[in-house]
């Protein structure tokens, strides 16, 4: 397995990012629906593919070092998953995107992922890091309470609406 930071002027990577969050809101959006009866995109009056599209345009440059990353996972060099970090605020960063193909789970893919952002995180002199998922990624949630994150109020800069707050849960985690 190989993690790399993706490299944002590069047309090769911006797709593959494209297509990896295409994949996550996907799953998370027929999820949704299987197990709640919501329609994510109804929610927020867009396709998935326009959502894909915005999020290329107006969050991929946050994903950048030194503050940010958006960092793809390879196995047999072929991408397997995705981990986003982004600044929030003073000295606080968000984990987004945090996506591993379904066939490929259970590899540990994930927590590499996760242990890169935290290093990323704590070079980056984060003191605090937040994120969200929605309540039926239980694995995700094991894993980010693995390495100390806890559950949280929503917080302001999180991307979800308030009218799916009940459907997600938001952790953080304090940096020493």
């Amino acid at each position: 397995m190989e993690i790399r930071q993706a490299k944002i002027e590069s047309p090769e990577d911006r797709r593959t990012i494209g297509e990896l969050w295409s994949e996550y809101l996907l799953w998370v959006n027929d999820e949704l629906k299987l197990q709640y009866g919501i329609d994510m995109a109804a929610e927020l009056d867009t396709t998935i593919e326009q959502a894909v599209a915005d999020d290329l345009d107006n969050l991929l440059a946050s994903f950048t070092p030194p503050k940010g990353r958006a960092l793809i996972a390879h196995k047999d060099g072929t991408p397997v998953g995705i981990g986003c970090l982004r600044p929030t605020g003073n000295r606080t960063g968000e984990i987004k995107r945090m996506y591993v193909k379904s066939h490929a789970r259970g590899e540990g893919i994930g927590r590499h992922l996760l242990d890169e952002l935290l290093d990323a995180a704590k070079k980056a002199r984060y003191l605090r890091l937040c994120l969200d998922s929605v309540r039926f990624m239980h694995a995700a949630h094991r894993l980010y309470r693995s390495a100390g994150f806890e559950i949280i109020e929503p917080y302001d800069e999180s991307e979800v609406p308030p009218q799916l707050w009940e459907y997600w849960v938001f952790m953080g985690l304090e940096l020493r």
